[in-house]
C-alpha cells in the first residue's frame, strides 16, 4: 500500500513539473514575440525602455507588455 501511495505522489509531482515546464516554455515564447514586436513596430527607443529579457520572463504574472513600458510610451493593448 505504501508503494502505491509513493508511486501516485511521484506521478503527481511529475505532471506538476511537466505543467510548469510547459507554462515556462509558453512564457519564453511570449517574451521573445513581444520584445521582437516592440522593436519592429515601435522602434529602438521604446524597445530600450523594456526591462531585461530575464526580468520579463521571471515576472510571469504580467502578460501585458504595456505594464513593462513607461507611461509615456504606452499605446493600445499589445498582449502578444
Amino acid at each position: 500500500m505504501f508503494e502505491l501511495v509513493l508511486v501516485l505522489i511521484l506521478i503527481a509531482f511529475f505532471f506538476l513539473a511537466l505543467a510548469i515546464c510547459t507554462l515556462m516554455t509558453c512564457r519564453n515564447d511570449w517574451v521573445f514575440k513581444v520584445r521582437t514586436e516592440v522593436l519592429n513596430k515601435r522602434g529602438y527607443e521604446v524597445y530600450s525602455t523594456l526591462p531585461s529579457y530575464e526580468t520579463m520572463f521571471r515576472t510571469f504574472w504580467v502578460w501585458d507588455v504595456n505594464k513593462f513600458l513607461p507611461k509615456s510610451d504606452r499605446k493600445g493593448a499589445t498582449n502578444g
